[in-house]
């Protein structure tokens, strides 16, 4: 019976564990972690980790940069989507202050389009330390953005400082 009872645990425990990985941001010296869902293929990349929806529509990657101002640290940002292929209207551009979190941070949001698809674009920058900021690269079809909406919500929610 005990032998019984391990293995309906097993089986309860092991698909569930394997529903999402935990990724520190950067994986050398994390000054952040973030839970991206097995479904979502996370891959870890020098400095960040970054994720795809498995219906191919939505984009999300979270790195780490250093820099003194939230300026620096667009511009360094900004080099995510133009590896993506994705292009962005810049005069769309919608800047709010919010918090990711806890975290003070900034959002900027864009019309875009990636492989000349309409494209919702976002990129967040929240403060982790004085001279780092968590960058949060968006990008997805208007559609898979409403598909993924809970996915979003949960990943979001999973993000935590590390000290």
């Amino acid at each position: 019976m005990n032998k019984l009872a391990i293995l309906l645990l097993a089986a309860l425990v092991a698909p569930s564990a394997a529903l999402a990985a935990n990724f520190n941001v950067p994986e050398d010296k994390p000054l952040a972690s973030v839970i991206v869902p097995d479904s979502w293929s996370p891959n870890s990349y020098d400095g960040g980790v970054e994720g795809t929806s498995s219906d191919g529509t939505t984009y999300v990657a979270f790195e780490v940069v250093e820099a003194n101002d939230v300026g620096t640290a667009t511009k360094a940002a900004l080099e995510t989507f133009v590896k993506g292929g994705v292009e962005i209207d810049f005069k769309s551009a919608v800047q709010k202050d919010t918090k990711l979190n806890g975290l003070d941070a900034f959002e900027f949001a864009y019309n875009g389009t990636e492989k000349g698809k309409p494209a919702t674009v976002s990129l967040t920058l929240a403060l982790v330390d004085p001279t780092h900021f968590l960058v949060v690269s968006y990008w997805g079809s208007p559609a898979g953005e409403k598909a993924n909406m809970d996915d979003l919500i949960k990943i979001e929610a999973s993000i935590k400082v590390v000290k």
